[in-house]
């Protein structure tokens, strides 16, 4: 244990260099987004099975209450359908972000979606980030985006998360510089290799 201990604080040390000029990508307003996070955008319910605005199919999760809450378990709902429950750990090496998934809470959702974006190679932010509702979108104008929220918003004891809706397809250029993809994140993928060599080349990880 010492030993991961003091291989994975090399690797934090080792990647200080690869600070944020070298993972670092400059945000963009992205128009028509609330960075505020007020409730003014409330009015984006879910209420069809999908959409198309624009020409951009948009899946969203039917639902019968305006509470944004499936009246049932987690993992079923009222008509039996059963809902795919993310899995941090064994999901997180390649996320499958599908309308209906739920999650444990919003940080591993969030975890996700930024998991997606390093895989991909697109950077995914929060422009909605409240209590009950979150809105990942990508960093360029983009039509890709992910709106969920919390699966019963009355019950303080469940933090269960659910995307209600989503536009899985892109209309950007991937990206190579990505905010989310930190030191501390690569440090993670590459514990093992240093703790295996503590003499791993820093340019084996460019």
């Amino acid at each position: 244990m010492s030993n991961r201990r003091e291989a994975t604080s090399v690797v934090t040390s080792t990647l200080t260099g690869l600070n944020d000029e070298t993972f670092n990508e400059n945000e963009e307003n992205i128009p028509g987004s609330n960075l505020s996070g007020s409730d003014s955008d409330a009015s984006e319910s879910v209420s069809l099975d999908s959409l198309n605005i624009d020409g951009i199919e948009v899946d969203e999760l039917s639902d019968t209450d305006d509470s944004g809450r499936l009246d049932s378990a987690h993992e079923t709902d009222s008509d039996g359908q059963n809902w795919p429950e993310f899995n941090l750990e064994n999901d997180i090496g390649n996320p499958r972000l599908k309308v209906g998934m739920l999650f444990k809470s919003k940080d591993s959702l969030k975890e996700a979606a930024k998991q997606y974006g390093r895989l991909n190679s697109y950077f995914i932010k929060f422009p909605k980030n409240d209590l009950k509702r979150l809105k990942a979108v990508c960093s360029k104008k983009c039509s890709w985006f992910i709106w969920a929220s919390r699966l019963n918003p009355n019950d303080p004891t469940d933090q269960t998360w659910q995307i209600r809706s989503s536009n899985p397809n892109h209309t950007c250029s991937k990206v190579y510089k990505n905010r989310n993809v930190t030191a501390a994140w690569i440090g993670e993928q590459y514990k093992e290799k240093f703790i295996a060599d503590p003499n791993y080349s820093l340019k084996s990880l460019q």
